[in-house]
């Protein structure tokens, strides 16, 4: 039989062998679990903590022109200046985001992490990652997640297919 355990939500995030459709039916399972934006974000956040082998990180969810942490996992609150540098990565994206046609494939999300900026905020380094996916047949920005790397950040083979279904299953839960 089931157990709950059997559903912790980095359990396919973390497997070398998932395929697209192991990674979409984990993200929708344990983003749809919950009617509540702010439980949704939180487990979308450890999804993304657990693939790459995170301390913690900051969820931001971007609603029009305005930029909202929803969720903090193994972290403490973030203080202002996180929140100051999140707000300026976002800005320069959205620009950039604007001007050009994102692929929004395997290879751009892995590129997007390699060169992800790093904010040193308080003494603890982030790297910030934009949120994106195709909804309603438009490249959107759904948020930016500030993540404090562990000892050994890892990334898994399909880090890209699982941040765009993070993201579009968060802007379908707007």
């Amino acid at each position: 039989s089931a157990a709950l355990s059997d559903f912790e939500p980095t359990t396919m995030a973390d497997s070398s062998m998932a395929n697209l459709s192991q990674v979409q039916t984990a993200v929708r399972m344990a983003l749809t679990a919950s009617s509540v934006v702010s439980d949704r974000c939180l487990k979308a956040l450890r999804l993304i903590c657990g693939a790459l082998a995170a301390r913690g990180g900051h969820l931001y969810l971007a609603a029009g022109d305005e930029l909202q942490l929803m969720a903090t996992y193994d972290l403490p609150e973030p203080s202002e200046g996180l929140s100051s540098r999140v707000h300026e990565h976002l800005a320069a994206q959205e620009d950039r985001f604007a001007t050009q046609t994102m692929a929004l494939d395997e290879s751009a999300a892995a590129d997007a992490l390699h060169n992800a900026p790093v904010a040193s905020v308080d003494g603890v380094p982030y790297e910030l990652i934009l949120l994106t996916c195709v909804h309603d047949d438009e490249p959107q920005i759904a948020g930016v997640v500030a993540i404090a790397p562990g000892e050994h950040p890892q990334s898994t083979p399909h880090l890209g297919q699982l941040l765009s279904t993070i993201a579009a299953h968060l802007l379908q839960s707007e």
